[in-house]
């Protein structure tokens, strides 16, 4: 097992547990989208941005392996602009129907926007508007415009 502090709280994790999952075992909110704990971790979204003592760096937490004696911040300034940033560019090209959108106010997207960001797009060019409703397999069809890859 390895010990790490998180937000002030030490956790215990097994060997091969990423920051993340230390994160959810201290009770840290971290905001993700591309995390699934039985899909492999692709920190394509980079919401999940955490500050580790003695990077200068934000850090993908769903893609770094805990190690011993580490000290996570998941609130700070650093974690909570980088996070900040990364909604601003998924926005960028998000439709804005928020009142017909399938999810019914039940948005992720949305919840995140209020909770980690609430400043304006500072990006000027027109949205990109993707292909909708594309059947990819027998059981799933993708939405370009609402998916974060």
């Amino acid at each position: 097992m390895i010990k790490l502090k998180v937000d002030d709280r030490t956790v215990e994790v097994r060997e091969g547990a990423t920051v993340l999952e230390a994160a959810d075992l201290a009770g840290a909110r971290v905001p993700r989208f591309c995390y699934h704990k039985c899909l492999s971790a692709s920190g394509s979204c980079r919401l999940c941005a955490v500050e580790i003592e003695g990077t200068n760096e934000p850090v993908i937490s769903c893609r770094e392996p805990a190690r011993e004696g580490m000290v996570v911040r998941t609130q700070s300034e650093l974690a909570r602009g980088a996070r900040a940033d990364a909604l601003e560019f998924i926005l960028r090209n998000h439709p804005l129907d928020c009142p017909v959108c399938d999810r019914s106010g039940e948005c992720d997207l949305q919840d995140y926007y209020f909770s980690e960001s609430l400043r304006p797009s500072r990006l000027k060019d027109p949205k990109v508007r993707k292909a909708k409703a594309q059947r990819i397999g027998p059981h799933v069809i993708l939405d370009s415009e609402r998916c974060v890859l």
